[in-house]
């Protein structure tokens, strides 16, 4: 092979030396045999200039096609080049054209110009006083009554835009549907707030009349609000709790109000019903019933009280108590004690429906330690006042523990409202009363004492 074919080929001159070696071989061969260790040599020599000479083609051939992309798509750049260089060229002579025949018009308007003004000067003017100015009896501006409307609706505008506004910032429990979104438990009923004097002041007037309402005053359209309350607790469950534990997110939601109303209630269906106050830090159910403190549920976890000593009837029929007794150092080791669910058994045997009020959910663990030893939890709301997100840690406390909760009580609603507009129309217009003046004094709920 010459030099100059050597150049011009592709694979460096790898074709050559598989000739020469293949020739090599066939001369071989005819002395000697395939296993001879110059043939074996030469064979493998042959085989690794195949495998060279492929390696060689597929590499040439990777550059030729890479070659051939990047020379179609300068192929393809300079056509794009060409035709956008059409475009301008056509776009030129558009543009030259409205040039030529801008400068035409304003020659022509420039040239009429002229020749108005000579003829302006030459001829008389024609303007002539067709009617003479009158001067107005009243400015133009400002439209009084246009201002006034315009007032009058973006007033209205705003307010009711403040007013979604605020409640939309208003985070509170308002309503049943409320309950039902947010903490996902159905509402048990509607307390209406309770106003001093006239028609909704009922029989009795005095400091705790509505915490014994239900019993003092059973006509009231808060009576017959608490045994609805009683009748969705007895009809949540099959077979109905027996053992009933009241309890609140926090203070001031109106718990004691409801536990007591309830025990009497169920109290009214001619059942024995025993009310433990269990509020060991706060406890104001024997202030309600005005009977003694002492000895009471305290001292029989201590075991220095025996049980028939602690256990008292009250006014209503059917209806025992078995008050706080002195508040202790340590509320929660005693109610979670042995002693304590050992009471809460016998008394099972005794009374059919045992009605127990704790303190608030949050803060304390008692309610949490009692909800373990009831059949059902009734958790009291307070409409407006209690938080969304307060109320929803309070479900969450007590759904770690597993407690059975059946329901919740809104407490203190405003039944004037437009929300309410059914429930006022109902129970103000079958017989219990008309709603209370908006100027009269709410009483307030046990948990918020009266100074």
């Amino acid at each position: 092979m010459t030099g100059s074919e050597g150049k011009d080929d592709p694979t460096g001159g790898l074709y050559g030396e598989l000739a020469k070696a293949e020739v090599e071989y066939q001369q071989l061969a005819r002395v000697y045999k395939p296993d001879y260790p110059k043939m074996q040599n030469l064979d493998r020599r042959i085989k690794q200039l195949h495998v060279s000479l492929s390696k060689k083609i597929r590499s040439e051939y990777e550059y030729a096609r890479k070659r051939e992309e990047m020379l179609k798509a300068a192929v393809k750049e300079q056509r794009d080049q060409a035709l956008k260089l059409n475009e301008r060229g056509i776009q030129y002579n558009i543009l030259k054209r409205e040039v030529d025949t801008n400068k035409e018009l304003y020659n022509s308007m420039l040239q009429r110009i002229k020749e108005v003004g000579v003829a302006a000067g030459v001829t008389a003017s024609n303007i002539q006083v067709v009617d003479k100015a009158i001067v107005p009896m009243s400015p133009s501006k400002p439209n009084k009554q246009q201002n006034l409307l315009l007032a009058i609706l973006v007033g209205l505008a705003g307010g009711i835009g403040l007013a979604f506004f605020f409640e939309y910032l208003d985070n509170t429990i308002k309503t049943p549907e409320d309950l039902d979104r947010f903490l996902r438990i159905p509402a048990l009923g509607l307390i209406p707030s309770y106003a001093r004097g006239g028609e909704n002041g009922g029989k009795a007037e005095g400091k705790h009349h509505i915490q014994l309402v239900a019993h003092l005053d059973i006509k009231s359209a808060l009576s017959e609000a608490f045994r609805t309350v009683r009748t969705s607790v007895l009809f949540s469950t099959s077979p109905a709790p027996r053992r009933i534990l009241v309890t609140s997110s926090r203070l001031g939601e109106g718990k004691t109000t409801t536990v007591v109303n309830l025990a009497i209630t169920l109290a009214q269906m001619e059942a024995k019903v025993l009310l433990i106050d269990c509020d060991l830090r706060r406890p104001s159910c024997h202030e309600v019933f005005g009977c003694r403190k002492e000895p009471g549920l305290t001292n029989y976890l201590v075991g220095s009280g025996e049980y028939d000593d602690i256990v008292r009837p009250t006014e209503v029929p059917n209806l025992f108590v078995i008050p706080s007794g002195p508040v202790p150092p340590n509320p929660i080791e005693l109610l979670g004690s042995p002693r304590m669910r050992d009471l809460i058994e016998i008394n099972r045997d005794l009374f059919e429906y045992i009605v127990i009020d704790s303190p608030p959910v949050l803060g304390l663990a008692d309610a949490v330690v009692l909800a373990t030893l009831c059949d059902g939890l009734v958790l009291v709301v307070r409409a407006g006042l209690t938080p969304r997100d307060v109320a929803q840690r309070a479900k969450r406390h007590l759904r770690d523990v597993n407690a059975r909760i059946i329901g919740a009580v809104l407490n203190d609603v405003d039944v004037r409202g437009g929300d309410y507009a059914y429930y006022s129309y109902y129970y103000y217009g079958y017989g219990y009363g008309r709603p209370a003046d908006s100027s009269r004094k709410r009483l307030p709920f046990v948990g918020q004492r009266e100074a």
